[in-house]
């Protein structure tokens, strides 16, 4: 659980499905996103992630300026109050909640390799 931002309780958690957004050194791609819901499979989130991740990384390789990827979020905005609060801006880290932090981490360090991409994650 976490902290709703309007009420301030500890009420705050991610609903049972909705939209992940990945950024990376907090930039944005327009097909960076993906569903997920809790009638999807483990290994179904984890290929849409890997997919996703994979053409982002991909599009971020063709740039001239090269940077290492220091900053990966795989971030949701679909998530609710248990008191009913709306809140257009919480968005939330879905690593360790909806994705296992050990497969992301390996999809990273797969796909940062295949497009010869420095990985240096920042905590």
């Amino acid at each position: 659980m976490m902290y709703c931002p309007k009420c301030l309780n500890n009420t705050l958690f991610i609903k049972d499905s909705g939209v992940i957004e990945i950024l990376i050194n907090e930039k944005k791609m327009d097909s960076g996103r993906f569903l997920f819901s809790s009638s999807t499979s483990k290994t179904e989130l984890y290929a849409d992630a890997q997919k996703k991740l994979e053409e982002f990384v991909k599009w971020l390789a063709n740039f001239s300026n090269l940077e290492p990827l220091k900053k990966v979020k795989f971030i949701t905005g679909d998530v609710k109050c248990e008191s009913g609060c709306v809140s257009a801006f919480s968005k939330l880290n879905v690593v360790g909640q909806i994705l296992n932090t050990a497969q992301v981490n390996q999809i990273l360090e797969d796909v940062s390799e295949k497009y010869s991409m420095d990985l240096v994650l920042e905590s």
